[in-house]
């Protein structure tokens, strides 16, 4: 028996979440998507995911805010996924302690790889 990695995947759009979720399950991984920034948190706690895919935009909070709250307790792997592409809100995620920054939509090897980098 494979013991798949978990990631939480905090992602609000259903369709995108469904189409990641079965690429992120193809190749392995177990996935706990979410659609809201507490959610994430709550998940993030319970089930200590390998790694965190965070988008920056939340229906309830700021995904920065998720990211900050996860780092007061875990080092765990957090990934922001955002359309957004100005170079400040990208810097901003970084200095809050993002281990990286993927600009969606999502291109699936350049994903799985920065995946595997960051755990």
């Amino acid at each position: 028996m494979t013991i798949r990695q978990k990631v939480l995947l905090a992602e609000p759009d259903k369709e995108l979440s469904a189409s990641l979720s079965a690429m992120l399950f193809k190749h392995g991984y177990e996935v706990l998507p979410v659609v809201s920034g507490e959610e994430a948190m709550r998940m993030a706690t319970s089930h200590c995911p390998e790694i965190i895919l965070l988008e920056l935009e939340l229906p309830d909070m700021n995904g920065i805010q998720v990211l900050d709250s996860v780092r007061e307790w875990s080092l765990q792997p957090i990934i922001m996924l955002s359309e957004q592409t100005e170079e400040q809100i990208v810097a901003e995620t970084l200095e809050h302690c993002a281990d990286d920054y993927v600009v969606k939509p999502v291109r699936e090897l350049e994903l799985l790889a920065r995946m595997q980098a960051a755990i």
